[in-house]
């Protein structure tokens, strides 16, 4: 609706059965067992460690057993031989700690660290934040894909707990992770959809969530656990979008009035007809300027009209009166860019804007200026970045830094 300014429709659409579409079947399997808690003398972090310790000495006790037992003590039906049963214990082996903050992660990484230093059950640990460097990002992944009962046999060489913040929501798809330890309800449930989602790829997932006392949405989400969770996909939050943001058009509307240049008008030829078999390139400001000079005096207000229609600020199912609002704003902001755009004598057309369209996503924040600090290293940044510097005194606070590395 907001995105393309057109009546929604949904597809594919509900079939005639519950769950059912001519597309997809809902199968009545189970993917994720949850288990909630409301502790009260621990905290969210501190109970997600305390029931992975459990957890992890309840598999060593189940290792100890012989394989006749275990089926026994489980009630399993499909794997019955050692090896089969061996190889479930080591698919529920990997713990996965998501924390809402990173202090949480990082003290639930440091307490099973240690944890697995200890014998008798010992192991390894590792922690995924935003801090974390994308090598050792892939590394930790790569890991967990690879290790396997034939090829790392002993315990103490395998990971067996990740800790991370929201992270480990996104691009994280490991068939071995099954168990997963939610410190406090994320702030959204889309969110928590996302981060549980983790759990159960290829087997029966287990999730402990632990919610803290301390907020009333957490505590909510406990005592309506089982509706929460059976309802929790139509409880996900709509997506936050709108169409007329009042800054919207400070980055956008130059960038609009571009491509309305280069992809419509240029490429008309009854807007821009060839002279000797020569189409004139818009995109260099001195040949719009040429063609603008030969249009109607419509012709600027023709190039507005048509960003305005780009827009869609005349579709019939957006609010009327907050599209006209929109429509003012883009008209005042468009008027002063075309007139820089008439006096403009940059090369292209893009950088006469007093706005500049973005090049790419990351110019929507403001650009940082990188930097060498010290005497050798300003002199190996220049080189690298084929700058050089004239002044053979290097004043200013290269000065400054070539006095602190002499003292050093």
């Amino acid at each position: 609706h907001q995105l393309y300014a057109l009546t929604p429709r949904r597809f594919p659409s509900e079939g005639y059965r519950d769950g059912e579409t001519f597309y997809a079947t809902r199968l009545e399997l189970t993917r994720r067992l949850f288990v909630g808690a409301l502790p009260s003398r621990l905290d969210t972090a501190q109970f997600g460690i305390t029931a992975a310790q459990t957890w992890r000495a309840e598999l060593d006790r189940l290792r100890d057993l012989p394989a006749a037992d275990v089926v026994t003590d489980l009630g399993l039906t499909h794997h019955t031989s050692s090896d089969t049963v061996a190889e479930l214990l080591f698919r529920y082996e990997l713990q996965l700690f998501y924390a809402n903050r990173k202090n949480d992660a990082e003290r639930a990484h440091e307490q099973m660290r240690r944890a697995g230093t200890r014998p008798p059950s010992q192991f390894e640990a590792d922690i995924l934040t935003g801090d974390t460097p994308l090598a050792d990002i892939s590394a930790v992944i790569r890991r967990v894909q690879t290790e396997s009962l034939a090829a790392d046999p002993d315990p103490a060489q395998r990971l067996a707990a990740v800790a991370g913040t929201s992270l480990v929501s996104h691009g994280v798809d490991l068939a071995r992770l099954n168990v997963m330890h939610v410190a406090g309800m994320p702030s959204t449930n889309a969110y928590y959809v996302q981060a549980t989602a983790r759990a159960g790829r290829s087997d029966v997932g287990v999730v402990f969530a632990a919610f803290s006392r301390s907020f009333a949405r957490d505590r909510a989400v406990f005592h309506f656990f089982e509706p929460h969770h059976a309802y929790f996909n139509q409880l996900v939050e709509a997506v936050s979008l709108n169409r007329f943001a009042v800054n919207a058009p400070k980055k956008t509307a130059t960038g609009m009035l571009c491509a309305v240049i280069l992809n419509e008008v240029a490429r008309d030829p009854a807007k821009n007809p060839a002279v000797d078999n020569v189409i004139a390139n818009l995109m260099y400001t001195d040949r719009f300027q040429a063609w603008l000079s030969a249009q109607p005096a419509t012709a600027e207000a023709d190039l507005i009209d048509a960003v305005l229609d780009a827009y869609g600020l005349r579709a019939a199912v957006l609010d009327p009166v907050v599209a006209s609002y929109f429509e003012t704003t883009v008209q005042r902001r468009l008027t002063d860019e075309m007139s820089m755009l008439r006096a403009g004598s940059q090369r292209t057309i893009q950088k006469c804007f007093l706005n500049k369209p973005p090049s790419s996503f990351r110019d929507i924040d403001e650009a940082v200026e990188f930097g060498a600090y010290g005497y050798f290293s300003g002199k190996d940044f220049r080189t690298l970045t084929s700058r050089r510097d004239t002044d053979a005194g290097y004043g200013g606070e290269v000065a400054v830094a070539v006095e602190e590395e002499e003292i050093d």
